[in-house]
């Protein structure tokens, strides 16, 4: 389950999986997300209070593996130099 600086945080496990066994708590990718959306709408409380936990959760977690679904393609030098 959670870490002491991340009470119901889960790391291994999604939401719907969560609810189907009746458990309450976060997924980390939903933590991350929402980080994610506050430093991108300039909600610096909400970023400040939530990037510190959740980096120690991240580094704590050898279990967690965060894949990042709004990767861009990155393009090599010579496409990017047609541009």
């Amino acid at each position: 389950m959670g870490l002491m600086n991340m009470p119901g945080v889960c790391a291994d496990t999604n939401l719907m999986e969560m609810a189907s066994r009746g458990q309450d708590g976060v997924p980390v990718s939903a933590v991350v997300k929402l980080v994610k959306l506050a430093y991108c709408y300039e909600h610096w409380d909400v970023f400040d209070n939530l990037i510190g936990p959740l980096k120690i959760f991240i580094q704590v977690s050898s279990h967690c593996v965060i894949v990042n679904s709004n990767k861009e393609p990155s393009h090599s030098k010579k496409e990017s130099d047609a541009m």
